[in-house]
């Protein structure tokens, strides 16, 4: 698709929530475009939403319709798959994060897209948060002297997560959908790796502590070294809780440096910083945006890469990386906790 060409035609592919909250964001960005759906899987219960121009349910279909951009939205076991069936069209591609639920034929897959001129940008949508965007500035600018400590935790309570529905339905509750609180919870690996850098080594703990009635974990604590964090020669651990069962929804990342320590809520959008000088918390920073608001942020500078020829703010290779990190977590919790080599040398950018 020549950059200057109005986008026109985009297909959604994934019936679920993701797919629908992909629909209402396109539809009010480019109101006269044609947005189809696509799934070759229907039950009885599906109705087309009144914002979509109509449903495709083979690749025929897809083929004729020639989508400039495709929306991946269905579940995690299935991308690669998807994205491999419509990878000859010419069309850039918007993926839903976890890109996979593991890295098998990971190579192969990058080196197909590779040859392709044209953007393909995954779904971490909070590297959009102006709170965390600020995070990242205050700690590469030295604000906080040498780090000593990285603390993140994200923990929500699964049932909770969408009203009316059951749970037990849901991607997030099927290991064979790609599951799990490592794959679903992803985005605090991808933004700790943003924020700070390749990892060295890894070791976790990862099981099912709850009565929840699903087949995946429901709680990971990955220790996460950083290989010269942010240029510094002192080798930090980073420490991340996850869980589907905390009740008082939280998700938040504190940095204890020698100047003072650094705290965002990424739910709130607040950062504080503790001055050691001064012994006392301080609300330096509230976002301007909030998390819901950063699919729209994600959308829009997705539409700018397509029509500036840019690189993506996520790319396949930052997002095989997490996956990279989740495969070293499961491999340190089978050898007993220990520090494991990274994972991630696939010749990804």
């Amino acid at each position: 698709m020549n950059k200057k060409s109005p986008i026109e035609k985009i297909l959604i592919v994934g019936l679920g929530n993701m797919g629908l909250k992909h629909l209402n964001i396109i539809r009010k960005s480019l109101p006269r475009s044609q947005i189809f759906l696509f799934s070759d899987r229907l039950n009885d219960n599906f109705t087309l939403s009144n914002l979509a121009d109509g449903l495709l349910c083979s690749l025929d279909e897809v083929i004729n319709f020639s989508p400039q951009i495709i929306v991946v939205a269905n579940a995690a076991s299935n991308h690669l798959k998807i994205i491999k069936k419509f990878t000859k069209l010419q069309a850039h591609f918007l993926v839903e994060k976890p890109i996979t639920h593991n890295l098998k034929n990971a190579n192969e897959f990058f080196e197909n897209i590779k040859i392709h001129e044209r953007v393909f940008q995954v779904g971490y949508n909070l590297r959009f948060l102006e709170a965390l965007i600020k995070f990242k500035e205050i700690i590469r600018a030295d604000t906080l002297g040498s780090i000593f400590s990285i603390r993140a935790e994200v923990g929500q309570y699964l049932p909770d997560w969408r009203s009316g529905f059951d749970y037990r339905k849901s991607v997030s509750a099927q290991k064979k959908l790609g599951g799990g609180v490592l794959l679903e919870l992803s985005h605090e690996i991808d933004y700790l790796l943003w924020i700070f850098g390749d990892v060295r080594s890894i070791s976790a703990f990862v099981n099912k502590a709850s009565n929840l009635d699903i087949d995946v974990e429901d709680q990971a604590i990955l220790k996460l070294k950083f290989d010269n964090l942010c240029s510094q020669n002192n080798e930090v651990v980073a420490t991340l809780h996850m869980d589907f069962f905390r009740r008082d929804t939280s998700r938040s990342c504190t940095v204890i440096g020698s100047k003072g320590t650094l705290r965002i809520d990424v739910i709130s959008g607040e950062i504080s910083f503790f001055d050691s000088n001064l012994g006392q918390w301080e609300v330096i920073y509230h976002s301007s945006n909030t998390v819901q608001e950063t699919y729209l942020a994600q959308w829009d500078s997705f539409i700018n890469c397509i029509k500036d020829n840019r690189k993506p703010k996520v790319s396949i290779g930052d997002a095989f990386k997490v996956i990279s990190i989740i495969e070293g977590a499961k491999k340190s919790n089978i050898e007993g906790c220990k520090f494991v080599p990274f994972c991630g040398d696939l010749s990804l950018s």
